[in-house]
């Protein structure tokens, strides 16, 4: 078997904002995800989290124009202005 990914983003949409805020983080805390991002298209924005003794917790918000680099891949470095 393999284990959780180390990375998960997510496109936040209408539908699926309880999922993605409430069931999704839930989830990925428990099972080790250490870095999870969700995209806001609407607001031109990306929060990232960080697996916290199991809970996902906010580390930073990054607003379009800015670079984001992941934590746990090394050289990933995306500009937000790129995307949105």
């Amino acid at each position: 078997t393999y284990g959780a990914p180390d990375l998960v983003i997510e496109i936040l949409s209408e539908s699926t904002i309880h999922q993605d805020y409430e069931e999704k983080m839930k989830v990925y805390g428990k099972y080790g995800v250490i870095e999870y991002w969700i995209v806001n298209v609407e607001k031109a924005s990306i929060e990232i989290y960080h697996n916290e003794n199991g809970v996902m917790q906010l580390a930073e918000q990054v607003a379009k124009g800015s670079p984001i680099q992941s934590k746990v891949i090394e050289g990933l470095v995306i500009n937000t202005g790129e995307i949105f």
